[in-house]
């Protein structure tokens, strides 16, 4: 999916970061156990621990929503970025209702995983999840080429749809994926639910800001440049599909 090399060095500084973080929290707790000591006569400590811990929250939630955010919105990430331009690509902006359930089921089905994951309550080889994730690249490029130069249903159902079913499916495949990243970061006998929490929706928000680039874009080529929304849709799909066979094969033999 990724070179080793890369993989290895960004993780590593990713690990630093965290461990300058928690290094200032720590200098941060040791600030904060004086200040108790010093203001308990002054009925001041549940003041003081409200705001530190308050403050000490917000570091955390912004540094795993910093790491959710990039993780979605880096070229690492290419096998994820692939598989929202494979399902994007049958819509153009004025579908964005049915965007936004597909999206939305893509959602609940990794954030499901990714949870049951990282706490710990499933397990799983990663080797199998990193294999099978371009498999669902190529399976919904495919879908797309199959469809393409069908005329849409107008009155098509945008909840119970079947490439919503698709999306949630494939979803509970990529939130496997997301964990392994996650766990690495925090470790195997972490437990965190804040960190899982920032870290989700960090992914969400880049996830919204790339379908959101791809419409656009997508808006331009169309009404801008008046190619055809069937060359459009074989383009994007062929080139997924294209790029899920590399990553497939660079699993298979890396």
């Amino acid at each position: 999916m990724r070179s080793t090399l890369s993989s290895d060095t960004l993780l590593t500084v990713e690990r630093e970061v965290l461990a300058e973080h928690k290094s200032a929290e720590y200098v941060r707790l040791v600030g904060w156990l004086s200040a108790i000591a010093g203001t308990v006569a002054a009925g001041k400590t549940a003041e003081i621990l409200g705001k530190d811990v308050i403050c000490r929250m917000a570091s955390v939630f912004q540094t795993y929503l910093h790491l959710g955010f990039l993780h979605i919105c880096t070229p690492r990430a290419a096998d994820h970025l692939t598989f929202l331009l494979a399902l994007c690509a049958p819509y153009v902006l004025a579908d964005w209702r049915r965007v936004l359930a597909l999206v939305t089921s893509f959602t609940v089905g990794h954030s499901l995983t990714l949870a049951l994951a990282t706490l710990g309550l499933v397990a799983f080889k990663p080797a199998i999840i990193e294999a099978l994730i371009p498999v669902t690249i190529m399976v919904t490029a495919l879908v797309n080429l199959r469809g393409a130069g069908r005329v849409p249903r107008l009155r098509a159902p945008v909840l119970a749809a079947a490439p919503n079913l698709l999306a949630l499916g494939f979803g509970l495949i990529h939130g496997l994926g997301f964990s392994n990243y996650l766990r690495a970061l925090l470790g195997p006998d972490s437990r965190p639910i804040q960190e899982l929490f920032a870290f989700n929706v960090g992914v969400e928000l880049g996830q919204v800001l790339v379908v959101t680039v791809m419409l656009l874009l997508g808006a331009v080529l169309l009404r801008g440049f008046r190619v055809a929304r069937r060359d459009w849709l074989l383009t994007t799909s062929g080139a997924a599909l294209g790029i899920a066979t590399v990553l497939l094969l660079q699993q298979l033999w890396p």
